[in-house]
């Protein structure tokens, strides 16, 4: 379709940059080649384009589109350590970005909770929404996935009543957002 084109367009534009030696705009286009390679789910592509961002870039903000496609290349193929590897990249490239942490903390939790590991799950979906909680109050609908998340993790656990907790709160916000909308 129209993805495949673009994809095929951007990597005819890409060595004729490379041939003119423009890195700037040689890291644009591999910017396009990494979410058009992500949109597809050409796991090979984004995998192959996130890397050679990496190889070329110095700005911190590409460098942590990279890791972030990398992480959920390496999540959608559940190899889920090496997803988190790449999560815990980006925290530490950014540390004082609170939304940027709510999310990557998040994604760490999913990885976690997939790899049955529930008490780091736990962990980080507690640190999720503290930061939610602070940053988008609470109602706010993403905190209806975190507390599903840690309904989830309680529940593998068998911490039945912690579940039932986590997930009546993620009802609430939903009800609440239900009624809002």
């Amino acid at each position: 379709g129209k993805n495949h084109e673009a994809l095929t367009l951007a990597k005819g534009a890409l060595q004729h940059l490379e041939i003119k030696n423009n890195n700037l705009l040689v890291e644009e286009v591999f910017e396009q080649l990494l979410k058009l390679s992500h949109e597809i789910s050409d796991h090979n592509g984004t995998l192959k384009y996130a890397n050679e961002l990496l190889k070329i870039t110095n700005l911190k903000k590409t460098k942590i589109l990279a890791y972030k496609y990398l992480g959920h290349t390496e999540a959608a193929c559940e190899r889920f350590s090496e997803s988190i590897k790449y999560y815990r990249t980006i925290l530490a490239l950014e540390p004082q970005d609170s939304n940027l942490t709510s999310s990557v903390l998040f994604w760490i939790a999913e990885a976690d909770l997939s790899l049955d590991n529930n008490e780091e799950a736990i962990e980080s979906y507690q640190r999720c929404l503290d930061l939610e909680l602070e940053n988008l109050g609470p109602n706010h609908i993403n905190l209806s996935e975190t507390y599903i998340g840690l309904g989830s993790a309680f529940y593998n656990l068998k911490n039945y009543n912690q579940a039932l907790l986590n997930f009546s709160e993620s009802l609430k916000i939903l009800q609440y957002y239900m009624q809002q909308n």
